[in-house]
């Protein structure tokens, strides 16, 4: 029993890690959206619009930049999909009329003006941007 207890603490930690090791993406939110992290799995659908709200019970309004490094792992590491599944995914939604893709900007700093300015905002943007006030840094836990 506390074998396998180990083995799930350790196989937990080494994915939280392998997450954080390999991204050049962090996620924020605005800091009146009273969180502190996020699990992968809730961030994903919270981006895609499968999850309206975030866990302090404040409708989420999702963002993200249009194009770099950062989005590729994001789309690819949190989303798990590809640039043209994604793109289609959006594309069916929006026909469907039940909703519409994230706000995207063309720079983490645009990125970061917007959250700090919107309640319920949530984002990812490239982890070398400088946050500012009206901002919180979430973590990313595998969960």
């Amino acid at each position: 029993m506390f074998s396998k207890v180990l083995y799930s603490f350790v196989l937990v930690s080494l994915l939280s890690s392998s997450l954080n090791a390999l991204a050049n993406f962090v996620v924020i939110a605005n800091d009146n959206a009273g969180l502190s992290s996020v699990s992968s799995k809730d961030f994903r659908a919270i981006y895609l619009k499968k999850k309206l709200y975030l866990a302090s019970g404040e409708m989420a309004v999702v963002a993200g930049i249009k194009e770099g490094d950062a989005r590729d792992l994001f789309i690819s590491d949190v989303l798990r999909k590809s640039e043209s599944t994604l793109n289609s995914y959006w594309a069916r939604l929006m026909f469907s009329g039940r909703a519409n893709p994230p706000r995207l900007f063309s720079s983490s700093d645009e990125v970061l003006e917007f959250v700090a300015a919107t309640p319920g905002a949530i984002a990812y943007i490239a982890d070398d941007a400088e946050l500012i006030d009206g901002v919180k840094l979430l973590s990313l836990t595998a969960k």
